[in-house]
């Protein structure tokens, strides 16, 4: 019978030991890029809010502007006449779902310069690295109906890459595949730098 025995060295590098033969030396796949925006994550305070806790996210990380989902619903849903408490916004006529098709004007009216919106394609990993690069954020529009924020990359080895996702409903982030953004997401939103000022 075969045993084995695996234990880490102190480069990157592990090393099998096989007790009846000689020890193999097995590579674990480098990091060849990575890069992460200093970024705020945040949880969406109403059911249907995952899209105001992304703009309140980006304009809280990259222009210390303060704003909340209360005042976002407020501005942006027809059906919300008030601005609730956002203890309150659960189950609220604030607490709404947004058409993805109106982020861009989302995006505009809180002080982005030029955001567009782009569908997913194979091109879609070589995007997002250069808008993270650069300092943007990317919103994405997972099966058209739920927002969330990209706000970093990873790459590895033999081509494997992932991307920082922060999901408003965990609150934080994680690392997902990017081959299941291609799968799952429907559009993106890039030039979500922001200008000088922010009228939110």
């Amino acid at each position: 019978m075969w045993l084995f025995a695996l234990r880490r060295t102190r480069s990157i590098q592990m090393t099998l030991t096989v007790t009846q033969g000689i020890p193999l030396t097995l590579r674990q796949p480098q990091f060849t890029a990575e890069y992460e925006l200093r970024f705020q994550p945040l949880t969406q305070r109403g059911d249907h809010l995952c899209w105001a806790a992304c703009v309140e996210s980006v304009l809280w990380s990259m222009s210390a502007t303060r704003t909340n989902q209360s005042l976002l619903a407020r501005q942006f849903l027809p059906s919300c006449r008030v601005v609730l408490p956002v203890r309150d916004l659960q189950g609220s006529r604030c607490d709404e779902p947004l058409q993805a098709t109106m982020m861009s004007t989302v995006w505009s009216q809180v002080g982005c310069e030029d955001p567009q919106k782009e569908m997913i394609g194979e091109s879609l990993s070589a995007r997002l690295v250069s808008e993270l690069s650069n300092g943007s954020p990317v919103q994405a529009w997972v099966n058209n109906y739920h927002a969330v924020m990209l706000y970093g990359y990873r790459r590895k080895e033999y081509g494997t890459e992932s991307v920082l996702v922060m999901d408003p409903q965990r609150g934080y982030g994680d690392y997902w595949r990017a081959l299941d953004v291609s799968r799952h997401w429907s559009a993106i939103w890039t030039g979500l730098s922001l200008g000088a000022h922010s009228n939110a």
